[in-house]
């Protein structure tokens, strides 16, 4: 019984259930918001917002999230911001909050709590984001992964399907 979140880019958090994903919050349309992904939102305000669908969905994956509050995408450059008083905290504060409800709406998954939480991504690098994070995911164990491993995952699971151990699946 397992939570993977992912705190990238883009975000997802993930319930996992005898080694299979059984549910997922993928900031690319619902979930939480991430550096650069919009997450879920309200409709309404977003009919009023929509330009052309290439417009939209440009935003949606590449200028939401962080990036449309700091107009940038670097995290230890956004936290040193708001840790020296120069950048306002809330936009920050309101992703580590979303990443923890987020998590914490899986525990019904499993009818309590999982084995563990996995936090992996670059983000998790970021001291005042992981310190964070922590304090409010207190009463889960916490796994932390920082980095970016996507590559080697990918590597990884093409030679398993090449060796036969397990089947190609489409996302």
């Amino acid at each position: 019984k397992l939570i993977v979140a992912h705190l990238g880019g883009g975000s997802s958090v993930s319930a996992h259930l005898n080694g299979k994903m059984v549910d997922l919050y993928n900031s690319d349309k619902e979930g939480p918001f991430s550096v650069e992904r919009a997450g879920a939102l309200p409709t309404h305000e977003l009919a009023e917002f929509a330009r052309s669908r290439d417009d939209y969905l440009e935003y949606l994956a590449h200028r939401g999230g962080l990036f449309s509050h700091f107009g940038m995408r670097d995290v230890e450059r956004i936290a040193e911001g708001v840790k020296n008083g120069e950048i306002d905290f809330t936009p920050l504060e309101a992703y580590i909050y979303n990443i923890a409800k987020y998590s914490y709406s899986l525990l019904a998954v499993f009818d309590g709590f999982p084995d563990a939480l996995a936090i992996t991504g670059g983000v998790v690098k970021c001291d005042y984001v992981r310190e964070r994070l922590l304090e409010k995911l207190r009463g889960i164990r916490v796994l932390l992964f920082p980095g970016e491993f996507e590559m080697e995952s990918l590597a990884d699971g093409a030679h398993r399907v090449i060796r036969g151990i397990e089947d190609a699946l489409e996302y």
